[in-house]
């Protein structure tokens, strides 16, 4: 996953989920477009994402729901997390086991596990708020 390492975005409230996982994933730097002309804006420091021994498998349902985080999760597969058959999550003791859902699917047999069910909205949370890198991110003052 060879990307952009720095994304500089004109409106920081409406980030597509995609944008925000492919930062995190590649751990890039997202900065808003005023910081550049000299106003006040945010800057969020990601830590690579790809560097989590994350396992996943991804519901049918979700696929079709999410095709542009599909192909996402994908290129992790690829570049460092684990495609796994549903059955292969469970057992994997502390490395991160996801389980990706369609948005009103229901998965049964993982209530006591460790294994984290998730939909696209909870997905897009954990994966930004694991790769966040605190001490980086800020909010930045205006330079004049």
């Amino acid at each position: 996953m060879q990307q952009a390492n720095l994304l500089v975005l004109a409106n920081f409230g409406q980030v597509e989920d995609r944008v925000k996982v492919a930062a995190a994933l590649q751990g890039a730097v997202v900065l808003s477009a005023a910081v550049l002309l000299g106003k006040g804006g945010v800057k969020l420091t990601y830590n690579r994402g790809l560097r989590i021994e994350a396992a996943v498998f991804v519901t049918q349902a979700f696929k079709i729901e999410q095709p542009a985080l599909t192909a996402l999760l994908r290129v992790a597969c690829a570049n460092g997390w684990l495609a796994v058959k549903m059955s292969d999550l469970k057992g994997r003791g502390r490395k991160p086991s996801l389980l990706l859902r369609g948005k009103d699917e229901v998965v049964q047999g993982f209530g006591k596990t460790r294994v984290k069910l998730f939909d696209r909205t909870e997905f897009v949370r954990w994966v930004t708020k694991t790769c966040l890198n605190q001490q980086l991110s800020a909010r930045v003052s205006a330079a004049f």
